[in-house]
């Protein structure tokens, strides 16, 4: 009985990296740079990940591996982090170096730093192809309340707000919604095409810049009746023009239809849930701010 437990115990643990004893603190006061650290140990392939900053970046995740040759050469990589059954967040690598990986902390990562803290073993799975199962790697948690602790007093978080309006801010909001189309359409085995109409110039905040609008619908794909449409209507997005050329994204919703009501005010028609317990159809008015759609009034 006791050798079919320990056959068993080993089936589980096949293909699975095993963890480090305890996190270890790596600091060099003269680059600026601090590290909480923890490697896998055991079988042909490594992974060691780590909570890090520097004088001139903000707290992040890093990663380099050992043995897994698929990310030898490979540009990005993601992974998913939780710690019992509870969620650490989704970690989008990407190359920094050879076997050597950064992906932002994420404001939804704050509260998956103190399940890190608090639990005993995390698992993380990594992709490395879209139709190939993901790899399992844990790490051990042993000091990993002082030790990620320690780092989190000695680096700054990142400004969550900046990078979030910078993300929402495209030289070509055009080609990326199309992009991200294209992409579902092709996971559906099929080609996207566009009409008319999937891209105006509006002036939407009354500047006299010409700003922009997309509908998602009028990216057709080949094997689907709509990717972004339902009975609420369909998915649209309103991008400002900037001084600097690009558009930011103020607005991302699914409408039935809107118009610019005057100047910097623009009138959005909704249907069913949007418009609360009611339901049916409702009229909202909405300011055209610099960075967001401030409502007005409702219909």
């Amino acid at each position: 009985m006791r050798k079919l437990g320990m056959l068993i115990w080993a089936l589980l643990l096949a293909g699975t990296a095993q963890a480090q004893a305890s996190w270890v603190v790596e600091s060099d006061p003269a680059t600026g740079r601090h590290a909480a650290r923890a490697c896998t140990e055991g079988g042909d392939a490594s992974v060691c990940l780590e909570l890090s900053c520097s004088t001139e970046q903000p707290l992040s995740w890093g990663m380099r591996t050992e043995g897994i040759a698929d990310l030898v050469v490979a540009e990005s990589v993601d992974a998913l982090m939780v710690v019992g059954s509870s969620l650490v967040g989704t970690l989008e690598f990407e190359s920094v170096g050879m076997e050597s990986f950064r992906a932002p902390l994420e404001e939804t990562h704050v509260d998956g730093l103190e399940r890190l803290k608090a639990g005993i073993r995390a698992d993380m799975r990594m992709w490395f192809g879209p139709e190939e199962a993901p790899e399992l790697y844990r790490f051990g948690l042993s000091g990993s309340r002082k030790a990620i602790s320690e780092v989190e007093a000695l680096c700054p978080l990142p400004d969550f707000a900046a990078r979030e309006v910078e993300r929402r801010t495209q030289v070509d909001p055009g080609s990326v919604v199309l992009g991200e189309l294209a992409e579902a359409c092709r996971t559906l085995d099929g080609t996207i095409a566009v009409m008319e109409g999937f891209l105006s110039e509006v002036d939407l905040d009354g500047k006299g810049a010409m700003d922009l609008v997309v509908d998602h619908s009028l990216a057709e794909c080949s094997t689907a009746t709509s990717l972004v449409c339902s009975d609420a209507g369909c998915q649209n997005s309103f991008w400002l023009a900037q001084e600097d050329g690009r558009y930011r994204r103020v607005f991302l919703d699914t409408i039935q239809s809107y118009r610019s009501a005057e100047p910097g005010v623009v009138e959005i028609t909704f249907q069913g849930a949007a418009c609360g317990r009611s339901g049916g159809s409702c009229t909202r008015h909405y300011t055209v701010g610099p960075d967001a759609l401030t409502e007005r009034s409702a219909e």
